[in-house]
């Protein structure tokens, strides 16, 4: 059809392909809408009362909206494949062939004891109860049905984020697809300009939801002081050199090994694994030579004891001796005690 672009056409074929898809947007691409039809497609072609849709939004109001589309999609159907409706409810749509589309707010019980064949999570991001939701529908991600994670980018510190990367490293089942804002035709270097003149907000979060790669996407998430384009190309770069020594299951990295008469610097971000919103966050240490050369790191969530992080976040400072640099939280200020109390004084 000329009513669709050409890229829309083939992430529909690509739903029909690859039943494990993480999807990171731009905004108003119309992908919440293609994820829509693909979901009246199952309904409508599967073998009668065999598919049951989850989608889940991240509000009931998202919920209702995007449930909406479908009687619209099916009542635009030929005469020959139109489909009479047993249910139109505000979150339920069902077929006479009795297959079902259900759309559910993220709620914190959200999709639990639903047995859903296929599942879309839209606007993943911004789930509040992401890491729930997610230990409730594993039965459908262990199954073969169709799960589909879509969203623009909302920071680092959220399931989703962790989903697109490792899809992207391939370190998991699912797939990662990035769509920038320029897909649609008309959308050009001037059309970017111009929106981004007449954006009411911050630069960074215009960019979050236009994005011109997902590193950009990721990195201009949040109210950052420093140049985060420039952060992300130094991560890509960091990441392309692996390193020499890897301890505690990966947690902590060595790119170099401490040298004599180095005076080292360090960086220690406590937190208590999740943020104010609900999302996991990271402990994080860093440590770095006079010119600025990151040397060694240590990163880990709250499913290690905190004891255990202290001991080896204690192990990577007594090799380097780094001037160290806590944020005096309320993690932060335990954490100090703890490496007092194991011997570390060389604090800032």
């Amino acid at each position: 059809s000329d009513t669709i672009w050409a890229f829309q056409r083939g992430l529909a074929e690509e739903f029909q392909t690859n039943p494990r898809i993480v999807i990171l947007k731009a905004r108003q691409l119309g992908i919440s809408t293609i994820a829509m039809h693909f979901a009246y497609w199952l309904c409508r072609f599967g073998p009668p009362n065999s598919q049951h849709i989850l989608i889940l939004s991240k509000s009931k109001e998202d919920a209702a909206y995007l449930l909406e589309k479908v009687p619209v999609i099916n009542d635009a159907q030929p005469d020959n494949l139109r489909m009479d409706t047993l249910i139109n409810r505000t979150f339920m749509y069902q077929l006479s062939n009795g297959n079902t589309i259900e759309c559910l707010a993220s709620t914190e019980s959200g999709g639990r004891s639903r047995a859903a064949t296929a599942v879309i999570l839209d606007e993943h991001a911004f789930h509040r109860y992401d890491t729930k939701n997610w230990t409730s529908l594993k039965p459908t991600l262990e199954g073969a049905g169709h799960f589909i994670v879509l969203s623009t980018a909302n920071g680092q510190a959220n399931l989703y984020y962790d989903l697109y990367q490792q899809a992207k490293d391939e370190g998991s089942e699912f797939t990662a697809v990035f769509l920038p804002y320029d897909l649609p035709p008309h959308r050009d270097d001037e059309w970017y300009e111009r929106e981004k003149l007449g954006y009411i907000g911050r630069e960074e979060e215009f960019v979050q939801e236009y994005p011109r790669s997902d590193t950009e996407a990721f990195a201009k998430t949040g109210t950052c002081p420093f140049d985060a384009e420039w952060i992300g190309e130094q991560i890509q770069l960091s990441d392309a050199e692996p390193p020499s020594q890897v301890l505690h299951q990966g947690r902590g990295r060595v790119w170099e090994s401490p040298l004599p008469d180095v005076l080292y610097g360090g960086g220690l971000d406590c937190a208590q694994g999740l943020s104010d919103q609900g999302n996991p966050d990271y402990t994080s240490l860093k440590i770095w030579t006079p010119r600025g050369k990151h040397v060694a790191s240590y990163e880990v969530r709250s499913k290690v004891e905190p004891g255990q992080v202290a001991r080896e976040i204690y192990e990577f400072l007594k090799m380097y001796n780094p001037f160290l640099v806590v944020e005096r939280n309320g993690a932060g200020a335990g954490m100090i005690a703890a490496l007092q109390a194991l011997g570390f004084r060389n604090f800032y």
